[in-house]
């Protein structure tokens, strides 16, 4: 992500909620202060990488979003690196990647895209912009 259209912690929200839908475990339980069981730490380690990787969520702004220390973002970032050396985990990480990438991408493109036409007077872009939110709606 270039610049930032959304809050750190609209991000985090993002990606928990996409990690969570893919490996069947529910947000809270990856929210929680406890470690848990093992698939649930996985979860979160992967919803720590993926911001770190796809958002640049730093670890410091890491750590407040999970409730983490510093370090322990950073194993979890570490942990996953070395998961991404086996097909299974490496493929689960790459279509989670690859989606959240297009995704934000696309949320940045049409942000821009509004302002400018906002900003422009723009009435033919901003009709456009607002037929394409109510589809997507």
């Amino acid at each position: 992500m270039q610049g930032r259209t959304l809050s750190r912690a609209q991000i985090s929200s993002i990606v928990k909620d996409s990690v969570c839908r893919a490996m069947h475990v529910s947000v809270d339980d990856i929210e929680r202060s406890e470690r848990g069981v093992a698939s649930v730490a996985i979860a979160r380690h992967f919803a720590i990488y993926l911001c770190h990787v796809v958002a640049g969520l730093n670890y410091s702004e890491l750590a407040i979003e999970f409730h983490r220390d510093r370090t322990t973002i950073r194993h979890a970032c570490l942990r996953i690196e070395m998961l991404r050396d086996y097909a299974d985990s490496d493929s689960v990480l790459a279509c989670l990647e690859t989606g959240l990438l297009a995704f934000f991408d696309t949320m940045e493109r049409v942000w821009h895209e509004s302002i400018y036409a906002i900003e422009n007077n723009d009435h033919v872009n901003f009709e456009r912009f607002e037929k394409r939110k109510r589809v997507n709606l």
